[in-house]
């Protein structure tokens, strides 16, 4: 993404914030939290679908996509913490 565009995707996330004010910024720490929250976000709708608040054609492909990624990444680590 070039310098122009993110700038803009900066100045839409915090609106009355400058561009000066966006430069003291941790962004990619910033970033980490948004990935996190969209895993945690992730998360309640699995546990909503296993509640049985949610079916699974109410949910879209993306999150379910999402799903089964973090299945793999659950079934990897607790293999690693297994010794396999």
């Amino acid at each position: 993404m070039g310098d122009a565009l993110f700038d803009n995707y900066l100045l839409q996330h915090f609106p009355g914030k400058t561009l000066e004010e966006l430069d003291n910024m941790d962004v990619l720490r910033w970033m980490r939290a948004m990935d996190a929250r969209n895993i945690d976000s992730v998360e309640e709708i699995r546990k909503e679908q296993i509640k049985g608040k949610k079916k699974a054609s109410d949910i879209p492909d993306k999150v379910l996509k999402q799903f089964l990624q973090h299945d793999e990444l659950f079934e990897e680590f607790e293999n690693y913490l297994n010794g396999k």
